[in-house]
């Protein structure tokens, strides 16, 4: 199939469905399933602008893909995949990159942060991720993030958030008991994020083990007030005495506390 691919030179768009697959397979009499990908085809595809191989079981995307220079939308959800070769950085017109249900995949390349022009990252990141890349902070034009992992590496700290102002729909900000300081929290700026529907703050660390901490705990929730545009928050895992008091004034339309 791939043969009679790589002749278009000039095509656009490549979405490989399960259907069009069949109905290719029964008329060239094969019966092979999709496993990968031949490694020099994007070097003979280099005008793609849209490329879809959501729900086939490859392992890995050839290095070639970093030629595909004029591709906008990526989607790789529920393959096999798992790592992304390091030529994917070098998409710098990427605006959606699909990666839902890769159940392999470990973490993402550190050069994403040069996408500049990536609008939405679609993957589950808690189940997903153990880190998020370094100074991924430098996406500012994102628009869809599941959820950000707080860490205590710099580059990797909450105030990642700071910058990153076009986040809508829902985002959950997990691991907060690794945020060192309150003015870390202070500096995500979460009240600039106009367009969140949805924000959950989550401590993930048994709360015993918090305990001297309650004070920080406390202040790092003072200072994570969300915009008004949120209908629905969700605190899980808190471990101060008491709630700070944008809570009592918020005008949020559902509240959850676990």
């Amino acid at each position: 199939m791939f043969n009679h691919i790589e002749k278009l030179e000039n095509l656009r768009a490549l979405l490989l469905l399960q259907p069009a697959i069949q109905e290719f397979q029964q008329t060239y009499k094969s019966t092979s399933m999709i496993y990968k990908i031949p490694p020099g085809i994007f070097s003979k595809l280099k005008h793609l602008q849209v490329l879809n191989l959501s729900g086939f079981p490859i392992i890995d995307l050839p290095s070639s893909i970093g030629e595909t220079k004029e591709l906008r939308y990526l989607d790789l959800s529920y393959t096999l995949i798992e790592l992304l070769p390091v030529t994917i950085c070098l998409l710098s017109n990427l605006e959606t990159l699909k990666l839902r249900g890769c159940v392999r995949l470990v973490r993402l390349p550190e050069g994403i942060i040069k996408l500049t022009s990536l609008l939405h990252l679609d993957l589950n990141i808690l189940s997903q991720l153990s880190l998020l890349p370094k100074g991924i902070g430098k996406l500012t034009a994102l628009e869809t993030l599941s959820a950000f992992l707080v860490d205590k590496e710099y580059g990797r700290r909450i105030n990642e958030l700071g910058y990153m102002n076009n986040l809508e729909g829902s985002l959950c900000i997990s691991q907060l008991e690794r945020v060192s300081n309150s003015s870390e929290a202070k500096e995500a700026a979460l009240s600039h994020k106009k367009h969140l529907k949805r924000l959950e703050l989550r401590w993930s660390a048994p709360r015993l083990s918090r305990k001297k901490n309650q004070e920080l705990e406390y202040e790092v929730l003072d200072n994570l007030c969300p915009p008004s545009s949120i209908e629905d928050l969700e605190i899980s895992g808190y471990g101060g005495l008491i709630f700070p008091n944008w809570i009592g004034d918020s005008k949020v339309l559902h509240m959850l506390l676990a």
